[in-house]
């Protein structure tokens, strides 16, 4: 083979190389271009690869402990991937329908042989061998015993000092990670009636203005994604170029326009965020009074809303500038507050624990991990104390 015939066919294959290398960029352009336009609908994808969804991820569930879809608060904790630590160092409990159930010492070696984490049924059997009065605790992930509060939650603390008191009692920790009190509401009617609890607790506020749909806060993300799916809309597209292969599709017609089943969310809400937290807890209050149950609504600290100074330092913290999403909705956090604050002072089953740790140094209460409400052991302590002395009323209400 002659050197003039290798050079032309290394000619030929760079000059192919750089015919696919130019139309590679044309297409990431174009990719590109149609990120732009579709970004402007908010359905957008950030990468030149999109993986094919998992049955999880189209039902909206995460792939690792949230991954138990419930068709009516959207999704519940697999107790089978739990974290392990939950059982170490930790009051005797047991796991019965998604709730942690903490034993009183009176109980405790009727359940000696029980594997705790092993989720059981709330039977009238099972409840006959529990200690009245019950206290179930609902809210999100600052209430949760599975997730973020698993070095030792609130509702823990509070049957610690139960004990420590010798008082009798029963803690029904039934918090979940991101659940606001619209689901809250659900539960309530769903599992904890049957329950025939002496007291409910919801200790919440924050999650109501930012983890919700603003149209839809009876319905989450998951259970939509799932009735999506369900319906028969069509899926994302995955593979490369998703923007380009997605938007061609809109601009060809080619995709699919209606679903094989209608699918109706119900009537999109016209409350605020505030007005629906008070008339959320004013359902709880008006169900749980009609049943013969205590009922408190405790609105929860939130820092950057207890000192004045904390204010630009939660901003760097959060680096809100960068993320103007989670800045306007804690930019809307001060005067929303103020307007629930007004409202739990008119309202005698309703407690405002804005201020307990307005003596502590922040540093040594919040833990500053995704927002401005997860506390630690210490701070979860002290929620326990002013929730401690609400249900017994050795003290005044918190300031």
């Amino acid at each position: 083979m002659t050197k003039e015939r290798l050079k032309q066919w290394g000619l030929n294959l760079l000059a192919v190389l750089c015919g696919f290398g130019m139309a590679g960029a044309f297409l990431v352009v174009l990719e590109c271009y149609a990120q732009y336009q579709l970004k402007k609908t908010g359905n957008y994808f950030w990468k030149l690869y999109h993986p094919k969804p998992t049955a999880l991820a189209r039902a909206g569930l995460a792939a690792d402990t949230l991954s138990v879809l419930d068709p009516l608060l959207g999704y519940q904790w697999d107790i089978a991937k739990a974290p392990p630590n939950l059982i170490e160092n930790h009051l005797p409990f047991i796991v019965a329908d998604r709730f942690k159930v903490f034993l009183s010492k009176s109980v405790r070696s009727q359940w000696k042989e029980h594997s705790q984490m092993a989720d059981i049924r709330l039977t009238t059997e099972v409840l006959a061998t529990l200690e009245r009065p019950f206290i179930v605790a609902l809210g999100g992930s600052t209430t949760d015993p599975f997730g973020s509060c698993a070095e030792g939650s609130w509702p823990e603390e509070l049957a610690r000092l139960f004990e420590q008191q010798d008082k009798p009692g029963t803690v029904f920790a039934g918090g979940v990670s991101g659940y606001t009190t619209a689901q809250e509401v659900l539960k309530l009617l769903r599992d904890v009636l049957e329950i025939e609890p002496d007291v409910v607790i919801s200790y919440g506020g924050y999650n109501d203005f930012y983890s919700f749909d603003p149209d839809f806060h009876w319905i989450r993300e998951q259970q939509a994604a799932f009735y999506k799916s369900v319906s028969g809309m069509p899926d994302e597209p995955f593979g490369i170029l998703p923007n380009l292969r997605y938007y061609g599709k809109r601009f060809l017609k080619l995709n699919k326009a209606d679903p094989d089943v209608p699918l109706y969310l119900g009537r999109k809400s016209t409350l605020t965020p505030e007005q629906r937290l008070v008339r959320n807890w004013d359902l709880m209050y008006a169900v749980c009074n009609i049943n013969g149950i205590r009922f408190y609504g405790v609105l929860q600290p939130v820092f950057g809303l207890i000192k004045p100074a904390d204010r630009n330092r939660t901003v760097e913290r959060w680096n809100l500038i960068n993320n103007p999403v989670r800045k306007k909705v804690f930019d809307s956090l001060e005067p929303n507050y103020e307007k629930v604050r007004s409202a739990v002072e008119t309202r005698k089953y309703l407690a405002d624990f804005t201020m307990i740790f307005a003596e502590e140094e922040d540093e040594t209460i919040f833990t500053f991990e995704r927002d401005p409400v997860h506390i630690n052991l210490k701070g979860n302590r002290i929620v326990a104390e002013n929730m401690y002395r609400l249900l017994t009323n050795d003290a005044p209400r918190p300031p």
